[in-house]
């Protein structure tokens, strides 16, 4: 009040007039408690209607209303046409509670404060959600304003005991009227409810009382017009007052539940109601139907009123005519109140309906945080309307938080979702960006449900005082979730009831609809409850299998496996069970229970297997189940361990399909764990015990690596932060603190107004949500460590500070870019005499050998390190423009006063400029000696370095890294000479082999290369001195890099092998793998008779190829038949050779997987393959297997980019451990004994291991295979041979050069790969017959004592037979004449398309002589026009045109094999080299064969883009064969 005083002094002295001055309440803002150091807040959601105040409505023309609804100290309006969608949140919030809302005109008044003695009290105003202004109140009240009424020029109060007047049109205070009470009365709490006015009734205004008369001011002169007292003595306070659309009549309801329809006028009551309610509920709002319709035996006549009751869940209509009747009930419109219902108090009742004017709506809000509206149809026999739209939340307190993970194909929607489950037996998903996309997920028709179950007969199903509680699943104390499997909207939600429980039943489940679309994702468990439910997330409903805990005890802990297809429950009792969520089937019990099969089974073995020893587990089946209530559950990414914790105080690891016991950790009888929390990436396990601390466990090594204490207070929630760098708990002393994992240091600590009972960290890291016990909302904080620089240091309990929570409005709390643009100098407020964390010395490295990176943010390194571009972005794109002139109505400064102001402006005096100067000093962007002072220091440091013995960089680098991004990028610009950029190479050198700040080290690197690089390249001495400074980083640089390549990527590839040679005693395996082939297309020809159908569109998409490992396309079973691809191995080869891989891949002389034993035994490491034969092979004790088939990629996003780092996740296979488990030397025994008996069972062949073998013979040809005999022979038998295979030669052709070189009077055998041609034709190899005998007969010209014949095993009709034929060196001439010219030719007449399309011009030649040879019917021009362009006019592929396609893909596999054979032959410099390297000179430009080969799209593309004549192609075939078809 003292500045206000001093303006009117002033203003007074300076001879103004003097003037009344408008009285206003002046308030000091409270003191803004202090935030805390890492979260901010930011909002609250979840809050719709949480208090008794009514909602108000505003008409908006003709068209939409707006509902403004009461959330605390904020107002939340709603748009009815939008589906009541949020549209405003008033700001700034009121001081108090608001305790009632009008609508008027285009405003919303809000009254609010007087609750507590020491609250304000006032009025506001607020305009599409901004305040407009504020009513002028009286300094003598202290009451809390309850009603507010707004008509023609006034604006109404109703207090306890006063009625306040306002001016409508300046929000002037214009009296107070004080009703005196009745005799009998007291004077406390004289109105007990209900003001309105009537229409066409000027200035008058009618208010409720306590005795139950109702009195009519004229609020002008303030005078008591006129007194309706109540039927008799005993009717009570009047509870609701409403008047009706027929002038002069007033709805008075009372205590006692009767409505009186009042005529004002005559003071009559024209209609006598009772409101009849078991419960003793007083109606407190009445509303009435103003369209004209509802009322009569047909529902066309006017006279609806509809009333509710606060205590009650239902609305009552009633028709006014012929006396009044009730014509229907609207049950549960809300959710009743609940009088602790297990303990439970949950919000319930109505606090206000109303019918919109003239429309058939009906808007009704609730005291269980909830805005429905009902909707009147005009067809329908019902008089209870049907919803229409509706926004809720929790009616109860919120128990429980969690953020939905990220599925693997929506990385959009990560840290979007929260989950939450409250006391009012709910399951809400909250949408963080959009507040109209939440939504509760339905638990079905409940009372039809329990109708349809018998749980309510006909009488008790109208009757509201069933609990609604009781027909609901109980409360959620638990939940989990995965997304892999969910379907959304798409998933199939089945046909029976919802959790239903089929671990018990007999039969199998249909589950195919399911598979393609998709199961339920999120898992629960509830209070006092046997069965943990499923839920559709997509479908946002409950979901189809009800799972049973094992031991009938209520669930206590549930899980979700990564993959979303399992459920894990666990009970109070300690047992755990695993289900199928797509199948709803038991899969697993841990310990899994021991059949009397398995028993038998196990005394046959040796019963010293049973005792405990280091290489086997102490844990039998049946053994290892917890004592007391499991309090924590979970599964790794891979799927190998199941993690469980309990009241027991130990830590079981649990085999996942075996059901095993592997290991535990017993911390009983010291502690007990309560919960636990599992970070999946670093496989770290937190655990809250109840001595009030938090241990980390290490799943890995099982050890425990942390302890974190701190907490006063029973812990109620924690989790890991998003990088699983922080642990942060809530306890029941209403503190939340978060610990630093890598130091165990408590960093932050914040107390709030209530208990945080639940708490959940996003997965981006923006958001921490919290629950707690006295809101139903869920409140938000953002992590100020993205985009500011925030200390971390360790803090001690004395510096816990207050914390405000969020608000809906988002008023105080701190969004992104208020905290980016921070000022620096108060981002470390109160931090003044502690260590900043620029200062390198403030946190120790925990070992020398770790890396360790800076406290500086991210976002500060990352802007050094882009500044030019930025700057460039930042870069006006035009010239300043000159401002407008002034326009002509304002007055000019030509003289007088306003000259001198002119002067003043233009000269200014000293004073302004030593403000002006002090104000550039503090200003964050213009500091002129910010650059000069930093510099000295810069270079002073820096030389200080140079002649300091220890060459510590350590208080050079902390400066540089203390200085802004532009600062930094100057001073490293200026380092003018030589000697002090040497001195920075050797800072930065040193700094590194420190192993402190690396991200700041390559940072400043890179700013330095890129700006003195041009004088790095020069010459001189000083130069040379420089270079090696750079040298010697460049070296530690290496030295770094290696060693953390080593612990990041811990495995590399270091050789890809292919079979090159197959023995003979792997042919007869050949042939029946042949066969399966030929049978298969055999079939495949029957169902497809005539031909498969081609896409007609030229979208590439339709040929893009699958995921290898995610792959989720499936063919139909006949199409399953189809041979693979002829010709991927050599594809892959291609490709291989081509790329970084080139060094490490070979075709060997052998089976691949010898030589892949050999290297992994020598060298450690982890074979991939698809063989299972590659466990029996001797890896060595370190050795590994990874199966293709069990690789899958994970996709991680980033944040900074749109692109997303890959992760290839596998299941190792170590042979070795697993002999060891099963005291065995090795698994070759286990194999031959599951060969020579295949239906044997496993723990029969693993008892006949330890029994005598039977055929010693037999055991060792068996293993020749996987002890090298085989390979070794053939090794041997190369040493003298001229030709030895090459690394990138085809593995079929590998194997005929190795046949060759010894062959020893042995046939020589080679097998065609299978190709896809007509089975009813003869096979597609015959038309490059000549070819391949080309190629045969030219080896055998080279080679000395060459064979006689070699065999061919191809198609032959139906089977898959061998053809031998005679090799000659006679006729080799004439062939590569013939072939060479014919080449030749077909290159000459085509010399203007690309090489591809001229041999695939050759490749139809060659089919066509070969049909004219063979005097068969040429292809017509469409169908060899359609192979050459794989173009095809007709919907369908025949299988004359696949038949056409296969010769002359066997034309180029052909070639590829002559082009291969010469270029060996001639790199070993032997045979005729004239001939071979004409050959080779031909063919140089023969592409690989994904060119020659191509997806038809690029076959068609190719074709059109060489614009190839097919005149002149038939043209030149026709001349060639010697036809003129």
């Amino acid at each position: 009040m003292s500045n206000n005083i001093l303006e009117i002094t002033s203003h007074q002295a300076a001879g103004g007039p003097a003037k009344r001055q408008k009285v206003v309440h002046h308030r000091d803002p409270p003191r803004r408690p202090r935030a805390a150091r890492i979260f901010a807040p930011f909002r609250t959601v979840g809050l719709v209607s949480p208090t008794s105040v009514p909602f108000t409505s505003l008409p908006l023309g003709k068209t939409t209303f707006q509902i403004t609804t009461s959330v605390g100290r904020c107002l939340h309006t709603y748009d009815l046409r939008r589906g009541l969608n949020l549209v405003f949140i008033s700001r700034p919030q009121t001081p108090a509670l608001i305790t009632a809302t009008v609508a008027w005109k285009e405003q919303v008044l809000a009254a609010w404060g007087g609750k507590a003695p020491e609250d304000d009290i006032g009025v506001w105003a607020f305009e599409r959600g901004k305040k407009s202004g504020e009513l002028e109140l009286p300094h003598d009240l202290h009451e809390p304003i309850e009603e507010i009424v707004a008509f023609g020029s006034w604006i109404i109060g109703r207090c306890s005991n006063r009625i306040e007047v306002w001016k409508s049109a300046k929000y002037e205070h214009y009296t107070t009227i004080t009703p005196t009470p009745s005799r009998g009365t007291a004077r406390g709490n004289l109105l007990s409810g209900g003001i309105c006015n009537i229409p066409t009734y000027l200035n008058k205004v009618l208010v409720g009382k306590k005795d139950g008369s109702v009195d009519l001011w004229n609020v002008s002169t303030g005078k008591l017009v006129y007194t309706i007292l109540p039927p008799n003595l005993d009717s009570g306070a009047v509870t609701a007052l409403q008047p009706t659309p027929a002038l002069s009549l007033v709805a008075i309801a009372r205590a006692d539940g009767s409505i009186s329809i009042q005529d004002v006028r005559t003071d009559k009551a024209v209609l006598e109601l009772r409101h009849r309610d078991r419960n003793g509920a007083s109606i407190s709002s009445i509303s009435f139907r103003t369209d004209g319709h509802g009322a009569g035996e047909d529902g066309r006549e006017p006279g609806i009123m509809a009333t509710a009751a606060s205590e009650d869940s239902d609305v009552t209509l009633w028709d006014l005519n012929n006396g009044g009747r009730v014509v229907g009930i609207l049950h549960g419109a809300h959710n009743p109140p609940s009088a602790h219902w297990r303990g439970v108090s949950v919000s319930g009742g109505i606090s206000k309906i109303e019918f919109l004017p003239g429309q058939d709506v009906m808007i009704t809000s609730g005291l269980d945080n909830a805005l429905k509206s009902w909707i009147f149809d005009a067809n329908s026999l019902s008089t209870v309307p049907r919803i229409l739209h509706s926004r809720s939340g929790h009616a109860a307190p919120v128990t429980k938080l969690g953020f939905m993970p990220t599925n693997s194909e929506d990385a959009d929607s990560t840290g979007k979702w929260l989950l939450s489950a409250g006391r009012d037996q709910s399951l809400w998903g909250w949408s963080i960006r959009r507040d109209g996309q939440s939504s509760e997920l339905s638990q079905g028709p409940v009372r039809k449900k329990a109708k349809k179950l018998g749980l309510l007969s006909k009488t008790l199903e109208m009757d509201s005082s069933v609990k609604l509680e009781e027909l609901k699943a109980p409360e959620i104390t638990c939940f989990a979730s995965s997304l892999n499997r969910d379907g959304g909207m798409g998933a199939t939600p089945g046909a029976g009831r919802i959790w239903a429980n089929v671990a018990s039943k007999k039969g199998t489940n249909d589950t195919s609809e399911s598979g393609s679309t998709g199961w339920e994702s999120i898992v629960t468990g509830h209070r006092g409850d046997k069965y943990a439910r499923t839920w559709f997330w997509g479908r946002k409903r409950a979901g189809r299998w009800a799972f049973e805990t094992g031991d009938g005890t209520e669930v206590s802990a549930v899980a979700v496996s990564s993959c979303g297809t399992f459920a894990l429950v666990a009970s109070i009792g300690g047992s755990i069970s695993m289900f199928n969520l797509q199948s709803g089937i038991l899969r697993q019990r841990f310990p899994a229970p021991l059949t009397s099969a398995q028993a038998k089974k196990l005394k046959l073995t040796d019963p010293d297997t049973q005792k405990p020893s280091p290489l086997m587990p102490h844990f039998g089946p049946g053994e290892g189940r917890h004592r007391r209530a499991v309090t924590g559950l979970m599964v790794d990414q891979l799927n190998r361990t199941v993690i469980s914790c309990g009241l027991d105080g130990k830590i079981k690891f649990w085999d996942f399909h075996s059901g095993m016991l592997q290991d535990e950790i017993d911390w009983s009888p010291m502690t007990a764990i309560t919960a636990a929390a599992y970070y999946k990436s670093s496989d770290l396990v937190a655990l809250s015990c109840d001595d009030l601390s938090i241990r980390i466990v290490d799943t890995e090594t099982k050890k425990l690596v942390r302890e974190l204490w701190g907490c006063t207070g029973q812990i109620s929630d924690f989790c890991f932060s998003n990088d699983g760098r922080w642990i942060v708990a809530a306890s029941m002393d209403s503190v939340i603190r978060i610990w630093d994992l890598p130091t165990a240091h408590l960093v932050n600590a914040f107390k709030v107004e209530s208990p945080c009972t639940a708490l959940a960290f996003s997965d981006t890291g923006e958001y921490l949500a919290t629950a707690h016990a006295d809101s139903v909302g869920v409140n938000l904080w953002n992590n100020r460590t993205l985009f500011t620089q925030v200390p971390t240091r360790m803090i001690r309990d004395d510096e816990i500070i207050e914390a405000t929570l969020p608000t809906t409005s988002g008023e105080d709390g701190e969004g992104l870019l208020s905290a980016a643009f921070e000022d620096i100098d108060t981002a470390v407020e109160g931090e003044d005499n502690l260590l900043t964390e620029n200062d390198s010395s403030a946190v120790d490295t925990l070992s020398n050998d770790l890396l360790t990176l800076s406290l500086v943010p991210k976002a500060r390194w990352q802007t050094l390190l882009h500044l030019s571009e930025i700057r460039a972005r930042n870069k006006p794109k035009e010239p300043p423009k000159a401002p407008e002139k002034a326009p002509f109505f304002l007055p000019s400064l030509a003289n007088g006063e306003d000259a001198g102001q002119l002067k003043a402006l233009t000269t200014g005096d000293s004073a302004s400029k030593d403000s002006s100067a002090t104000s550039n000093a503090n200003s964050r962007i213009f500091r002129p000696s910010l650059t000069s002072t930093s510099r000295s220091q810069f270079t002073a440091l820096l030389h200080a370095f140079t002649k300091s013995a220890d060459q510590d960089p350590g208080p050079f680098l902390a400066h540089l890294s203390s200085l802004a991004p532009a600062a930094a990028d100057s001073e490293v610009r200026s380092l003018a000479n030589f000697v002090e950029m040497t001195a920075f190479v050797q800072a930065l050198t040193a700094r590194l082999r420190q192993k402190r700040d690396y991200e700041l080290v390559q940072t400043w690197m890179s700013v330095f290369l890129r700006c003195h690089s041009g004088e790095i390249i020069g010459s001189g001495e000083q130069v040379e001195v420089l270079g090696e400074a750079m040298g010697e980083w460049r070296r530690e640089q290496g030295r770094e890099g290696r060693r953390l390549g080593e612990l990041v990527y811990s495995h590399k590839i270091s050789h890809i092998y292919f079979d090159g040679f197959l023995p003979q005693t792997k042919r007869e395996i050949r042939l029946a793998r042949l066969e399966s082939l030929l049978r298969g297309l055999v079939i495949t020809q029957d169902q497809y008779s005539g031909g498969f159908a081609v896409p007609q569109s030229t979208d590439d998409r339709l040929y893009e190829p699958a995921d290898l490992f995610n792959s989720t396309r499936s063919l139909n079973p006949p199409l399953r038949k189809i041979p693979t691809p002829p010709f991927l191995v050599s594809a892959v080869l291609d490709a291989l050779a081509q790329s970084r891989y080139a060094s490490v891949t070979k075709v060997v002389p052998g089976e691949a997987d010898f030589f892949c034993a050999q290297a992994t035994k020598d060298l450690g490491g982890i074979v991939l393959t698809s063989d299972s034969d590659m466990l029996v092979h001797y890896l060595g004790d370190d050795g590994s297997v990874i199966f293709l088939h069990h690789l899958e990629i994970r996709s991680e996003p980033t944040r900074e980019t749109q692109k997303c780092n890959s992760l290839l996740i596998g299941i190792v296979q170590r042979p070795a451990e697993i002999a060891r488990r099963f005291r065995l030397p090795n698994l070759q025994r286990l194999a031959y004994e599951i060969k020579i008996d295949p239906t044997v069972g496993f723990l029969e062949a693993l008892s006949r291991t330890r029994q005598p073998i039977e055929d010693p013979t037999a055991l060792q040809d068996f293993l020749k295979d996987y002890t090298g005999a085989t390979c070794d022979s053939t090794l041997d038998l190369l040493a003298d041979q001229p030709l030895h295979p090459t690394s990138f030669l085809d593995p079929r052709l590998s194997e005929f050069v190795l046949q060759f070189n010894h062959h020893r009077n042995e046939d020589i055998i080679i097998y065609l790969p299978f190709l896809m041609d007509d089975p009813s034709r003869s096979s597609a190899w015959n038309v490059s017959f000549s070819l391949r005998q080309l190629t045969y007969n030219i080896f055998a010209s080279c080679t000395p004592n060459y064979p006689t014949s070699i065999t061919e095993v191809s198609r032959k009709g139906f089977r898959m037979l061998p053809c031998a034929f005679h090799l000659s060196s006679s006729s080799i001439q004439d062939s590569i004449d013939s072939l060479l010219s014919n080449l030749k030719a077909t290159k000459a007449y085509f010399s203007d398309v690309p090489p591809v399309l001229q041999y695939r011009i050759f490749a139809l030649l060659e089919s066509l002589r070969w049909y004219r040879s063979s005097d068969r019917n040429l292809p017509s021009r469409s169908s060899l026009t359609s192979a050459l362009t794989n173009d095809y006019p007709k919907s369908s592929l025949t299988w004359t045109e696949i038949h056409l396609e296969a010769q002359y893909h066997a034309v180029l596999y052909a070639l590829r094999m002559l082009k291969q054979s010469t270029s060996h032959i001639l790199a070993h410099k032997v045979g005729r080299d004239t001939d071979l390297m004409k050959i080779t000179e031909t063919l140089v430009d023969l592409p690989p064969l994904e060119a020659l080969m191509p997806s038809r799209v690029e076959t068609r593309k190719s074709f059109e883009k060489a614009d190839l004549d097919t005149s002149k192609l038939f043209q030149f075939l026709n001349g060639q064969i010697g036809t003129s078809e």
